[in-house]
């Protein structure tokens, strides 16, 4: 879009947002009161009218089960350059890509995207998204999930262009599920400085960039009894709203929203009791949960929410361009410069090292007794499957090469990191070594535990930096149950001297809440 077409749009916005309103509506955006939450098979989004280029009724008139109060003391803007020229672009009828990345909230957990959760009700990212190709029928906007249950921010930084398509607006929810390692997000000194925030730093950064400078919304979930365990404070949203100012990024958050809420109960709110331990029996109709389980909000209370908190950001700032419409400054910006990181020395990678579902695939050359098997067959889409290279015989064994360098490293090594498969029962022992080009320990590793969950997890050797690495697993005769299956999922290097993933971190810290027992 030329720079004139966007200057035509932003100063056609009052013209676009008073259509079809009342002369004596002074706000642009009522301050409506709440209304109560929809029945749980009641989701009917507005259709998108083709030929319209805005749908005000959709962008101004939709009725929030948060309140006008609550939805603006949820929701900062930060700096909102990035989303405005994002926003402008909207108006004008122009397609913008948006992308949503984040754990198993953002994947749809606790709304239709699972099973047996009783409701019609998607997921925030899905609820966002028909809400925003109605309001915006001509951009007909460009959507990707990216949410991945069980996956931390520094997996998506180190794994960005595997993991993360381009994107020309990105939400980031990432408090939950990075915040149930709470001894290391909770930090007395409130500095960013732990293994998860990290990870949430560099992700950011990754994101910011791109040459096609995107815009960055935050989304921060909450999750009051877990993990969060009914303390305010007791959130990583602490941590992730101080990256947020210093980034300059627009924030939303469902514990601003909703706190007062929640310790007063009332439908949609309540947080005493969960959907899920409703079982099949009737739910209370004038008292539904805001929560599915433990930790996922659900479908049409909890993922309404979330995705509230979206719309009154998007509505805010194309209501900020009726009244101050985009400067000739904003529309063709130079490259903007990032600062250091907030926590020193923690700099973004710049290319990806990491292999992942195909790509681990095409990595592994050389099998014997290893099958590559999909054990969730029943998932139809891509991301719930559960592929990985599978054997269940001592002696079986499979070899792959990668370049083990990075670039900037001065250190003689760099840390591997494989994702396994850890489960309780027939799980064996198998054995790491480097063949060939590096050098590294042999080490071995045991995928059983006493946890009733299966759960992909990771295990590190270092190998010295070379351009290609040869690796050779193993399934050995020792097990430390009845069995021998054996699980690779993937394989990452991450530099010398970062925190992520090493198994003392990871293999000690279970959420079974996350996940369904025995899966």
């Amino acid at each position: 879009m030329h720079n004139t077409d966007l200057r035509k749009a932003a100063a056609a916005l009052p013209v676009q947002l008073a259509c079809g309103r009342r002369e004596s509506d002074r706000l642009l955006i009522p301050r409506r009161p709440a209304v109560p939450p929809g029945h749980p098979q009641s989701y009917d989004p507005p259709a998108p009218i083709p030929g319209l280029t805005v749908d005000t009724s959709v962008l101004l008139d939709r009725e929030f089960i948060l309140s006008g109060q609550e939805l603006e003391r949820a929701v900062t803007f930060g700096d909102t350059s990035r989303l405005r020229r994002q926003v402008a672009r909207l108006m004008d009828g122009e397609r913008v890509r948006i992308t949503a990345v984040g754990a198993s909230i953002t994947s749809g957990a606790g709304g239709r995207e699972w099973e047996r959760t009783r409701t019609n009700w998607p997921g925030y990212f899905s609820q966002f998204a028909d809400w925003m190709r109605a309001a915006f029928p001509r951009a007909n906007a460009t959507v990707h999930n990216a949410g991945m249950a069980g996956t931390f921010s520094g997996v998506f930084a180190q794994c960005f262009d595997t993991l993360i398509p381009p994107a020309d607006i990105y939400i980031l929810e990432q408090t939950t599920f990075d915040g149930t390692e709470p001894e290391r997000c909770y930090c007395k000194d409130h500095y960013v400085n732990t293994p998860v925030q990290l990870g949430i730093e560099r992700l950011i950064r990754r994101m910011l960039k791109q040459p096609h400078q995107p815009a960055i919304i935050m989304l921060n979930t909450y999750g009051f009894r877990f993990p969060n365990r009914e303390v305010y404070q007791r959130s990583l949203e602490n941590q992730v709203q101080v990256m947020a100012q210093f980034y300059g990024l627009p924030m939303a958050s469902l514990r601003a929203a909703a706190w007062r809420r929640m310790l007063e109960g009332g439908s949609g709110f309540d947080v005493n009791t969960t959907v899920k331990l409703y079982g099949d029996g009737p739910l209370p109709a004038g008292n539904y949960p805001l929560y599915y389980d433990q930790v996922h909000p659900w479908g049409p209370t909890g993922h309404r929410m979330l995705a509230e908190l979206l719309i009154r950001t998007i509505q805010g700032t194309a209501v900020g361009l009726s009244i101050q419409p985009l400067a000739l400054s904003e529309l063709d910006p130079p490259r903007e410069r990032l600062l250091p990181p907030l926590q020193p020395g923690n700099y973004e990678t710049n290319t990806s090292s990491c292999w992942l579902g195909d790509d681990f695939h095409a990595l592994v050359d050389t099998a014997e007794g290893f099958d590559w098997i999909n054990e969730r067959p029943t998932a139809t889409e891509k991301k719930a499957q559960k592929w990985g290279f599978v054997a269940f015989e001592p002696g079986s064994w499979l070899e792959f090469a990668i370049d083990s360098r990075v670039a900037g490293s001065t250190e003689r090594t760099n840390r591997v990191v494989l994702s396994y498969l850890a489960s309780y029962e027939a799980m064996g022992i198998a054995k790491v070594e480097c063949v060939s080009g590096c050098e590294c320990e042999e080490t071995t590793v045991d995928a059983l535990w006493q946890e009733k969950a299966s759960m992909l997890m990771t295990a590190e050797f270092q190998a010295t930096q070379h351009a290609t690495c040869r690796v050779r697993v193993t399934v050995q005769q020792q097990s430390s149950g009845e069995g021998h299956k054996f699980k690779l999922a993937g394989v990452m290097v991450l530099p010398a001297g970062t925190n992520e993933f090493s198994s003392s971190d990871r293999l000690d810290v279970v959420v079974p809440q996350l996940f369904e027992k025995g899966s």
